[in-house]
């Protein structure tokens, strides 16, 4: 813009060119505040998501170790049912093999 007397009368030019000036300078604020907005909002969710992440992968790493312990009770238990159930067999076997004099 060129420099205007101040006595001078305001030409529609004049006010064009400071109005284009004016909304140069509001469109580059507001598109950079935007954008930091944005960057910071961006910020804040990539965060909450790391801690959803966090807490679900603690929650599913108890449930397992809880589990885990349970299938090693089940699988012990199991074992001492199989070992019962064949010293059963065994004397049944005996039983019924073993023919009196």
């Amino acid at each position: 813009m060129a420099e205007t007397n101040e006595n001078a009368p305001v030409t529609r030019a004049y006010l064009e060119a400071a109005l284009e000036a004016q909304t140069q300078r509001f469109t580059a604020k507001l598109t950079s505040d935007l954008e930091t907005a944005l960057q910071e909002q961006a910020q804040k969710l990539t965060e909450a998501m790391r801690q959803i992440e966090t807490n679900l992968l603690t929650g599913f790493y108890g449930y397992q170790r809880n589990q885990s312990g349970r299938l090693a009770g089940l699988e012990t238990s199991d074992r001492a049912i199989a070992d019962r159930l064949t010293a059963l067999e065994e004397r049944v076997l005996v039983l019924e093999t073993h023919r009196p004099y």
